[in-house]
């Protein structure tokens, strides 16, 4: 079965995978869009909001691309997690750029 997102699958990941598991597949990118909106203004200094951009954007495509292959609970986390910190920092610069 092919999921165009993670929401509609939570009911099949908790019969699959435990329900602790498919919760914190759910929540762990909210927490890390946190922690990557907090550090974006390091990587847009250091590397400059392009680069930062361009770099991030890579990073959140492969994170979100893997998923489709994951065939565990940690790949899926790890996917996850990169997709929740390239979102934050993306938000972040592309807020600042814009502005």
């Amino acid at each position: 079965m092919v999921l165009l997102g993670i929401a509609p699958g939570m009911l099949d990941m908790a019969r699959v995978f435990g329900t602790h598991q498919a919760q914190l597949v759910q929540t762990l990118p909210a927490l890390l869009m946190i922690a990557g909106a907090a550090s974006a203004g390091v990587f847009a200094e250091r590397l400059g909001r392009r680069l930062t951009l361009i770099f991030f954007l890579l990073a959140y495509a492969l994170g979100g691309g893997v998923g489709y292959f994951a065939g565990s609970v940690v790949p899926m986390l790890a996917r996850r997690a990169v997709l929740g910190f390239a979102a934050g920092i993306l938000t972040t610069t592309v807020y600042a750029t814009v502005g």
